[in-house]
């Protein structure tokens, strides 16, 4: 079903959006700023002890929402990062372009000394096309991909933590914290 543009039963994008979101257990915050119609920050997926952080925003004056996911490596991380060959962080950098270059989404990388210090997974959908399914199965594929960059990034920084090391000695990538 298409979402209903504001003229259509005199309900908003925003009401329609967080009723959707309600229905389908996705928890939502309010973060709206004076630049938006409105901005929520969704909890996805649903009922995960520790759900990714998805932005959703309609920029005031625009028909569109965007959604999208910002990832920082943590300093420490980062320094541990500088330490690597450059060879590996190239290939990363390649595999990570590679696979996401085929994702109907847009992706950028937050640099520094040529070193990927975060990155950016974003897409944008005009109301003239906004459904259910297009806003879910977008949802979806930016936490697909960002599930797939953490193991990316993960396969990069070596093997998981063992037991009783400290989580943030080993933990080179936490959208968490």
């Amino acid at each position: 079903m298409l979402i209903p543009s504001r003229d259509d039963n005199n309900e908003s994008i925003e009401t329609y959006i967080r009723t959707w979101l309600q229905e389908e257990r996705i928890k939502h915050e309010n973060k709206t700023t004076p630049d938006d119609e409105f901005r929520l920050i969704l909890d996805f997926p649903p009922a995960h002890q520790r759900p990714l952080k998805i932005e959703l925003v309609q920029p005031r004056g625009r028909k569109l929402i965007r959604l999208g996911l910002g990832v920082a490596i943590n300093p420490k991380h980062f320094a541990l990062m500088q330490q690597k060959d450059r060879i590996l962080i190239t290939r990363f950098i390649s595999e990570a372009m590679k696979a996401m270059l085929t994702q109907p989404i847009n992706f950028g990388w937050r640099m520094r000394d040529g070193i990927p210090n975060g990155w950016v997974i974003e897409e944008s959908i005009y109301l003239d096309g906004l459904t259910q399914d297009r806003l879910f199965k977008t949802i979806q594929t930016i936490f697909r991909c960002a599930r797939w960059m953490f193991g990316l990034h993960g396969m990069l920084m070596g093997p998981p933590p063992q037991p009783g090391t400290k989580k943030e000695e080993t933990d080179f990538l936490d959208p968490y914290g």
